[in-house]
């Protein structure tokens, strides 16, 4: 966190169309997300991570790698040793709710095309970057999505199984003799009923 963006960043309401931009999403896959989830839950203190990232058709931001470089950390503060040139951000809040502080704001939000504070608790906060049609950027709330993509192998031995799966047929077998006329007039008596 040891550099400002010189970029303008506005949340003037008088920007043209301020009210409706919209961000788009993060999608993160499940393996990524629960290493996150680890960490957070593992050290006692805050710590920073960059994420590599491209940008899907729909405009959402789709994570591809975490990396945690050397950083400075406290309770309540973290400082890398050295910044990694990445799209998105995340940064723990440890046992703290999960907000952007100003600090947040003014050194990872403003920086990063999208950012992440996450708890203990994996409650999260997450902002994107955007560009207004006045020519400024802003940063607005989003969505975070966790990628549960169903494996291939599952898929596979489901579809496997499934034919090894064979249940007997059904057969009628009588331990006793009936006469058909009796059962005749027990199908005519019953389904005539309806």
């Amino acid at each position: 966190m040891a550099w400002e963006s010189g970029l303008e960043i506005t949340k003037d309401k008088k920007c043209p169309k301020i009210e409706e931009a919209e961000a788009t999403g993060i999608v993160i896959p499940y393996n990524i997300w629960a290493s996150i989830i680890k960490l957070t839950r593992e050290v006692d203190t805050e710590w920073l991570g960059y994420f590599q990232a491209s940008k899907l058709e729909n405009g959402d931001w789709y994570v591809t790698e975490l990396q945690i470089p050397e950083q400075e950390v406290t309770a309540t503060t973290v400082t890398p040793k050295k910044t990694i040139d990445a799209p998105g951000v995340i940064h723990s809040h440890v046992d703290m709710s999960a907000y952007f502080s100003g600090t947040d704001d003014a050194y990872l939000n403003e920086n990063h095309d999208f950012s992440i504070v996450v708890n203990r608790d994996a409650d999260v906060a997450a902002v994107q970057r955007i560009k207004l049609p006045c020519g400024v950027l802003t940063v607005i709330e989003t969505k975070v999505e966790v990628e549960h993509p169903e494996p291939k192998e599952q898929e596979e031995f489901i579809e496997m199984a499934k034919k090894k799966l064979v249940a007997p047929k059904a057969e009628t077998k009588r331990t006793y003799p009936v006469r058909q006329d009796v059962l005749d007039y027990y199908d005519a008596w019953y389904y005539g009923r309806t």
